[in-house]
């Protein structure tokens, strides 16, 4: 399984999150490595023989996942052990890593052999905290990997709600009194995180408990994009404001 590496996860709030425009590469390519890749990139990539960066395509993403669609060969390997791999937006000697992660198993291969990789091989997808719902990590996987459209909302909205929220959406959203969502402004994305840079204030709210809070792209309905629970609970009395000041919360995506 691999996951996604900075560079993408930085693109990917600012792009779903703070509409900022991005044009994917039309074509991401597999790389063979023989040890460890990081966010940041980094790993010995296989050298020698006939060995380069193979294109690779992805199957539409479902539940926040995705695997390979097509049978890759790297013909005339070198000889090696290959134990991780990365999906970038270049074939060229200097791309920008998109995912990352080890291998299933380790392939080993001797001088002039080819290497398959398999319909279904490689598996993408996302760590268990990401704050990305699975509809947003559906539109990274579909917009970064396959090149798919993508509107982004020009405003996003933060919900409250009085339980859980979860990657697939969910929980219980504050209603009564004056409640409404509020429009939400966002720091440009660091090391795949972002917080809000307004101070948002729900007025004359009903009485509840607040625990979980969300990123919304439309003021009523829509779809969830990020979630995440409230350090603690917040009891907030029948007609009091309920505030959350700027740089309060934040939303990690890995």
């Amino acid at each position: 399984m691999t996951k996604m590496a900075d560079y993408l996860e930085d693109i990917a709030i600012d792009h779903l999150l703070r509409n900022q425009s991005h044009t994917p590469t039309a074509t991401v390519y597999l790389r063979l490595y023989t040890d460890a890749t990081t966010d940041a990139g980094g790993g010995t990539e296989a050298t020698g023989g006939s060995y380069a960066p193979q294109a690779i395509t992805f199957a539409a993403a479902a539940s926040g996942a995705s695997t390979n669609s097509n049978l890759i060969t790297f013909t005339s390997m070198p000889a090696g052990t290959f134990t991780h791999c990365s999906i970038t937006d270049d074939a060229s000697g200097s791309p920008n890593f998109l995912f990352h992660g080890p291998l299933d198993a380790s392939k080993t291969t001797t001088a002039g052999q080819d290497l398959d990789v398999g319909i279904g091989d490689i598996a993408v997808g996302f760590t268990a905290g990401s704050a990305f719902t699975d509809y947003a990590r559906n539109i990274v996987i579909d917009r970064f990997l396959r090149n798919q459209s993508f509107t982004p909302p020009a405003t996003v909205y933060l919900a409250t709600y009085t339980d859980a929220t979860t990657r697939t959406g969910g929980g219980t959203e504050s209603t009564g009194g004056s409640y409404a969502r509020q429009a939400c402004a966002l720091d440009a994305a660091s090391s795949g995180a972002t917080a809000n840079t307004d101070t948002e204030d729900f007025t004359n709210m009903p009485s509840s408990t607040i625990t979980d809070a969300a990123i919304l792209d439309a003021s009523t309905v829509g779809n969830m994009m990020c979630w995440g629970t409230l350090n603690s609970p917040v009891v907030v009395p029948a007609a009091d404001t309920f505030r959350i000041a700027a740089g309060d919360l934040t939303f990690t995506v890995d």
